[in-house]
């Protein structure tokens, strides 16, 4: 039998949240709502059609402890490449205790590494010619708790609305002996409140085959990201975010948390291979609740 496996966000840092009411006709009798929301970064491989992974429940440890905040009476299957340049699915929306919140886990039907072919195999990759390989969770961190800056509060008579920003560009990794895919819990936690969206535009053609811009924390880029990865690494391990540039020369970094980010701009070949720095953009503002414009 497929065994849950926990994939746990621990935020260790408080986001100074602001919230939306909820309607006055819903009756919250002292508690709040959380709106969680999952979205997801492109990743590089462009052989990749789909990372399909299944949730069983949504567990918080808040003022009275660890609960199940959400178990789907049947897992629930999302493709993550589906949800990308703002787009988000809604995977819970629950009445929770007012108070501050220290962890969210989401509990996924994913085999450790070594385990086995699973039978009927419901986390995997898609492949471009349609087919597929499963997914595993790493021996050495399946169960550990994974830490990103940030916390949420639950307000009373209030709404707070969460993203967790997969990004399966960092996370999605092979192993270089079996070639089995594993999924690292690799996550962003985003308030909706307190983050704003980048739309941009390439002022001139750009001669690579695609190029992906990489947000960064202002002044947090080295040339250390652009060194050639070893085996499980990858190049801009760093950055907050992504996003492919489509062929109109046009981007969107979505979920950004507001502050002062360097965009780059990456070229790579038609097999996928890095090919340099082609741009930058220095010293960007993103402000809460709204879009910032770009040309670069």
């Amino acid at each position: 039998m497929m065994k849950t496996r926990i994939l746990s966000l621990v935020f260790i840092a408080s986001i100074f949240s602001t919230f939306i009411s909820c309607n006055k006709d819903e009756e919250m009798d002292g508690r709040g709502k959380a709106n969680i929301y999952l979205t997801d970064a492109p990743i590089d491989d462009a052989n990749i059609a789909g990372i399909i992974i299944s949730v069983s429940s949504i567990e918080v440890n808040g003022p009275a402890g660890w609960q199940i905040i959400k178990s789907f009476d049947e897992p629930l299957s999302v493709d993550l490449l589906s949800y990308q340049n703002g787009e988000k699915l809604l995977i819970s929306e629950e009445k929770l205790a007012a108070g501050t919140y220290s962890a969210l886990r989401l509990n996924l039907n994913i085999p450790l590494e070594g385990e086995g072919e699973p039978s009927s195999p419901t986390s995997y990759v898609l492949f471009a010619d349609g087919t597929s390989k499963s997914l595993y969770l790493p021996n050495d961190n399946a169960q550990e708790e994974y830490k990103i800056a940030g916390s949420f509060t639950v307000p009373m008579n209030g709404v707070t609305n969460l993203t967790l920003d997969f990004d399966v560009r960092k996370a999605l990794v092979t192993n270089s002996q079996s070639e089995a895919y594993m999924l690292k819990p690799t996550i962003r936690l985003v308030s909706a409140e307190e983050a704003g969206t980048i739309q941009g535009v390439l002022s001139e053609s750009i001669d690579v085959h695609h190029a992906v811009v990489f947000a960064y924390p202002k002044e947090t880029f080295s040339n250390g990201e652009i060194i050639k990865p070893k085996a499980n690494n990858l190049r801009f391990a760093n950055a907050a975010s992504s996003t492919v540039v489509n062929d109109n020369n046009q981007f969107t970094l979505a979920f950004m948390n507001k502050g002062d980010y360097d965009l780059y701009v990456v070229g790579y070949d038609e097999s996928g291979n890095f090919e340099g720095i082609i741009g930058a953009y220095y010293g960007l503002n993103v402000a809460a609740m709204s879009t910032t414009e770009i040309a670069l």
